[in-house]
């Protein structure tokens, strides 16, 4: 065979190129598994250990070199030479599963492990590195193989298990030491799940609702079975990128992908996607399962397919919810296609395997809470979708060129991109679907056709939320795009021939979205330990706190609010009873040790109305006789209580008494007030109880008020026409009414021109007999010509029972031309007050504007109220 031919030139020149690549990484495996074996043996820096891999890899190249030398017209005898070297050369390779083992911390004594090295972390260790040491074994038949040409000849000797343990290494960050993260709601999300279905039996999406599915259980299953369980071993096993986690995922992921396009092209896809961006797992699994269904589906096994999929379907909506929905939907056309040939091929085995697999699945639903899980899932997942995507409401603009580096244009092309892969799937599509003489005309429309279907779907998930400053979920749904479904796409269509074109097209794309690894930062992880010499260690088991564990770090503030929220807990609740948290830290009751007493940890994450009159039923089950409701809370968007879970927030503030303890607010059960009182009175931190109404009014103004509102009215303004149904009209300002007016004279019917500094105008709505209560929102048509500036508009109020109108009393927020609708009963000023007298509405100096017009002022009730108890 001719070596200058294209195909066999560059299969000659890639192996060997890998297999220089293979002995410049030899080095790092043997420094690797010598340093964790005896942690008192390690090169000193980086610097040594590039000297001692760049010579041994010089060593290793003579073989490769001297094959070349004697490169003659015998090209089988060199394949078959090159062969054996890129085989022999990962002998070593399984030594990278040592990465597993925690990264060593350091003091000027000398290394040790600060994260417990357990039994079964030593067996999984072990049992990689034995089972891959048989798959390299196995690999050594390939050697007798002399066809040249194609990957089979020369690259079926990479052992998959083997370049798993390189993906392993290359991706892997080091472990820190232990800490308690000042995040307690995101730490919180990887904590609970598995801790409340061991400690407490919670059913999954039952008893709790896990904020992305059954993906968050995985965290705490790692570090329960390989660690101790404690949230220092959470630290190990649920930040990202760290070794333990990242194994599971790449596993299966390297093992499906690279059966439809290969070894190397699973491993650049699987090298560029990144792992720290919090949707990577989720979006790779949904890779991995378009890649086993599209296979499989070739097979022309109809009702095995059938099953795959019904399989696959069931336990992705459980793993996580959102995107199986997705999954699903994209590759119906695919199961419509395999019923329809299964009815015509083999319709009794799709009878009995139907009327089989039913009944097992009646037998699990009656013997297992699987069906609650099931159906707890389906129901997360159409609440959230209705909701949670659009959260934030942040304005694109926020998000449009904010990259330091590239360009406006490349910056939003890149955020993008996805886009261009969906259409480049599609036209791909076209043409096999036109093209009938195309060889891989099947094999196209099979792999193609549910990305492009995914792709169109992904648009109102990928584009339903922006978060400013960042790629977004536009820019998340790109990288998975181009990493994962790119490769699989290019290879699919123009097959291995176009291998080394589409490695480089994946290669540039992904490495300009996403970057490629340090060199420095790989030849530096074998050595690398965690100097701990100069951190404070606390023993969290001696001050009470075991779930934390014997040696980690803790911001003294945040130790601090812990152990005063304990100390009230403690004094108010008897054994067994539980406390509710609405400061969205969910980590608290972990580290408390003490049940959710509803089936969400964060009220950020009870949005839809079902789930608070969900949650609220459980308290009315069993209310709980202490609510923490201010203790340094963290407000996602500014989003407090009253605004983000409303019905929740009139739930607890109606039945409740608020009591302070030092800067914390707690609302606690009537029966408990006085044991409280009593036993906290002459502590270390004053208590004030909310015994009389200006007491009660400031505690949950401390711990409910937002102040400034923002852009909030004018975005439920402009959302007036879907929120009507939510809404109820209660009464309206009679537009005859003739308001007091300062530094105002009125121009018209509705408007009016600024003629001085603080410009506002007052409206008596004594006659309309209103309660806070029963009129939570107000509703007017704003405009302000000529606008100079975006107006604030602040709005006063005054009643019979608080009085006002004053600063306590107010709402601010920025308005725009139409309609406003300002939710007054977030402020408990407004909700808690009876026989309202006055409304004022400011036009915050300076004054945007010249003259302004304010009509159709009138209040509104949520309709939603009436499903309270």
């Amino acid at each position: 065979m001719n070596i200058s031919s294209a195909p066999l030139y560059l299969e000659i020149v890639g192996g060997s190129l890998l297999y220089v690549l293979f002995a410049l990484l030899v080095g790092s495996a043997l420094t690797l598994a010598a340093g964790r074996i005896n942690l008192a043996w390690k090169l000193n820096d980086s610097d040594q250990i590039t000297i001692v891999a760049l010579t041994g890899a010089i060593l290793l190249c003579l073989p490769l070199a001297r094959i070349w030398w004697k490169l003659t017209a015998n090209i089988s005898e060199f394949c078959s030479n090159l062969r054996f070297l890129l085989w022999a050369i990962q002998g070593v390779f399984p030594l990278f599963f040592f990465i597993l083992m925690p990264t060593p911390w350091s003091t000027k004594d000398g290394a040790f492990y600060g994260y417990p090295v357990t039994l079964p972390l030593l067996l999984l260790l072990s049992s990689f590195v034995s089972i891959t040491y048989v798959q390299w074994f196995r690999c050594f038949k390939v050697l007798s193989n002399k066809v040249t040409g194609g990957e089979n000849a020369l690259f079926a000797v990479v052992s998959p298990l083997c370049m798993l343990a390189l993906l392993l290494f290359v991706k892997a960050q080091p472990v820190g030491a232990s800490t308690i993260p000042l995040d307690d709601y995101h730490w919180g999300e990887f904590l609970l799940p598995w801790w409340l279905s061991q400690t407490f039996h919670f059913v999954p999406f039952w008893d709790y609702e896990p904020a992305r599915g059954l993906i968050n259980y995985v965290p705490g299953f790692l570090a329960t079975l390989f660690l101790d369980g404690t949230a220092a071993s959470h630290w190990a096993t649920g930040t990202p990128a760290n070794p333990l986690l990242l194994l599971p995922y790449l596993t299966l992921s390297y093992l499906v992908i690279s059966r439809p396009i290969g070894a190397l092209p699973a491993f650049l896809a699987l090298l560029l996607m990144p792992t720290g961006n919090g949707f990577s797992e989720i979006d790779t699994i949904l890779a991995v399962c378009l890649c086993f269904l599209s296979s499989y589906f070739l097979k022309q096994q109809w009702v095995k397919w059938l099953v795959a999929w019904s399989t696959i379907g069931l336990v992705l909506l459980l793993f996580s919810p959102g995107q199986a929905g997705l999954l699903l939907l994209s590759t119906v056309p695919l199961a419509a296609f395999a019923l329809f040939r299964a009815v015509r091929t083999d319709r009794w085995t799709l009878i009995r395997v139907g009327l089989g697999g039913g009944l097992l699945l009646i037998v699990l639903l009656l013997l297992t809470p699987i069906g609650k899980m099931l159906f707890g899932a389906v129901r997360y997942a159409i609440e959230q979708s209705s909701i949670n995507s659009i959260a934030y409401g942040t304005p694109w603009a926020d998000s449009w060129g904010t990259n330091p580096v590239l360009s406006y244009s490349l910056w939003e092309a890149l955020r993008t991109a996805w886009i261009g892969v969906g259409l480049f799937a599609g036209l791909l599509l076209l043409r096999a679907v036109v093209d009938r003489a195309w060889t891989e005309r099947q094999r196209v429309i099979v792999f193609t056709l549910p990305i492009v279907l995914l792709t169109i779907l992904f648009i109102p998930r990928a584009a339903g939320r922006i978060d400013p400053a960042s790629l977004s979920r536009l820019g998340n749904a790109s990288i998975w795009a181009i990493c994962l479904l790119l490769p699989i796409v290019l290879i699919t269509a123009f097959g291995q021939r176009a291998q080394a074109r589409s490695l480089l097209i994946v290669a540039l794309l992904g490495g300009a979205i996403v970057g490629l690894p340090s060199a420095e930062a790989l030849i530096s992880k074998p050595i690398r330990t965690i100097d701990v010499s100069s951190l404070a260690f606390v023993n969290a088991v001696e001050l009470g706190f075991p779930a934390m564990g014997p040696q980690v770090t803790i911001d003294p503030a945040q130790l601090k609010r812990l152990q005063t929220i304990r100390q009230v807990l403690d004094t108010a609740l008897d054994p067994g009873e539980t406390y509710l948290d609405l400061t969205n830290r969910n980590a608290q009751y972990f580290y408390l040790g003490r049940p959710l007493p509803i089936q969400a940890g964060a009220f950020y994450n009870l949005p839809h109305r079902n789930q608070q009159i969900r949650a609220i039923q459980k308290l009315e089950t069993a209310p709980p006789p202490v609510v923490l409701v201010a203790a340094e809370a963290i407000l996602h968007d500014g989003a407090a209580l009253p605004l983000r879970a409303h019905l929740l927030y009139r739930y607890v503030t109606d039945r409740y008494v608020p009591i302070a303890v030092g800067e914390q607010v707690y609302l606690v059960r009537p029966d408990r007030v006085e044991r409280l009182n009593s036993r906290l009175s002459g502590a270390t931190k004053p208590v004030t109880v909310g015994a009389t109404p200006a007491d009660r009014l400031r505690l949950l103004d401390q711990a409910f008020r937002t102040k400034d509102l923002k852009k909030l009215p004018r975005s439920w303004g402009q959302s007036f026409e879907s929120l009507r149904s939510e809404l109820h009209p209660v009464a309206t300002i009679d537009g005859a009414v003739n308001p007091v007016m300062h530094s105002v004279e009125k121009t018209g019917e509705t408007s009016y021109r600024i003629t001085g500094s603080d410009p506002y105008l007052i409206f008596d709505i004594t006659n309309l007999s209103l309660n806070g209560d029963r009129a939570g929102v107000l509703a007017f048509d704003f405009s302000c010509q000529p606008q100079r500036a975006v107006p604030t508009l602040e709005v006063y109020w005054s009643s019979q029972s608080i009085g006002g109108p004053d600063e306590e009393a107010v709402v601010r927020f920025s308005a725009r031309r139409g309609k406003v609708l300002v939710p007054l009963d977030a402020a408990p000023r407004w909700l808690l007050a009876k026989g309202i007298q006055t409304l004022r509405i400011d036009i915050a100096d300076p004054a945007p504007c010249s003259t302004f017009s304010l009509s159709q002022i009138s209040f509104f009730q949520r309709s939603n109220l009436s499903e309270l108890p």
